[in-house]
């Protein structure tokens, strides 16, 4: 989708998929060629991309873009804050430690991903995609030896939707509104909100949500997007490339969720977390500013 697409095929989709019965995706041209110039991909490249995968924009012959060469389940550094951090004074020092932690686990992820691929040649070469890409001729090595003109490797951030609800809802519950302690907050979260339903219903319908366009969530979500983003876009990876952020999930929001201790947002141990880049999938029906 660009500029030049028709105001009346765009209603035409966009009427399509409000009636349903269909697999139509919408791909922004505009978004996905500022994404590829910020990282280091020529113009002229750049004119024949194509979705992959899970529809993350790659460049056609040119780039092996493994999107997702390792998983992060970013509401997973709130059970490390709450164990062993102290009362903190605001939401600065929550925010701070909060991203002390998830870079700890993001640089953790990019150098397990840094060893792996130096295996992969090894493992798993792959002479048949190999020969469908130009610079693997011209530079006779596999796609797996950093032969591909671009090499991405993508670190997949999931939750992002629970952890911006998390965060608002430490703000309103502890340091805006007042309801309960830091210390009262953990205890919650250790008895999985059993005995704490009045609290708990407050942080589900009061508190400010991801998806709402509520200023006081969306800013934790930019936060932490920020943070990974700067952190894990353009560091150099094992195959000549960089990695890249990804911030989605697909289906492991379930398996993270089953993993996950209860959290801040009313969210109980074991439900899943939020999908993508989506707010978390009940929000509509218990928040009334949705």
């Amino acid at each position: 989708m660009g500029p030049l697409l028709p105001p009346d095929i765009l209603a035409q989709a966009a009427d399509a998929v409000r009636n349903g019965a269909n697999a139509i995706v919408f791909a922004n041209d505009d978004l996905a060629f500022e994404m590829f110039v910020r990282h280091g991909k020529q113009p002229e490249d750049i004119t024949d991309f194509v979705p992959i995968g899970c529809y993350e924009p790659a460049i056609m012959g040119k780039e092996l873009c493994c999107s997702m060469s390792a998983l992060c389940n970013m509401v997973k550094p709130f059970e490390e804050l709450m164990a062993t951090t102290p009362a903190p004074q605001g939401m600065d020092e929550v925010l701070q430690g909060y991203q002390a932690i998830l870079g700890r686990h993001l640089r953790q992820a990019m150098n397990e991903t840094r060893a792996w691929e130096l295996e992969w040649p090894q493992v798993n070469p792959s002479p048949v995609l190999s020969s469908t890409m130009d610079s693997c001729f011209a530079k006779g090595r596999d796609v797996s030896a950093a032969g591909t003109e671009y090499g991405t490797s993508g670190i997949m951030c999931a939750g992002i939707g629970t952890v911006a609800d998390s965060l608002a809802a430490i703000e309103y519950l502890v340091f805006d509104q007042k309801l309960c302690s830091w210390d009262e907050l953990r205890r919650a979260l250790q008895d999985n909100w059993q005995g704490h339903d009045e609290l708990r219903l407050t942080a589900l319908r009061r508190a400010p949500k991801w998806g709402c366009n509520d200023e006081r969530a969306d800013r934790f979500a930019v936060a932490v997007s920020r943070f990974a983003a700067d952190l894990i876009n353009n560091t150099p990876n094992s195959r000549g490339g960089h990695f890249q952020m990804g911030c989605w999930s697909i289906d492991h929001a379930v398996y993270m969720g089953e993993h996950c201790a209860a959290t801040r947002d009313g969210r109980r141990n074991g439900e899943p977390i939020s999908k993508n880049a989506g707010a978390t999938a009940w929000i509509a029906r218990v928040s009334p500013d949705c």
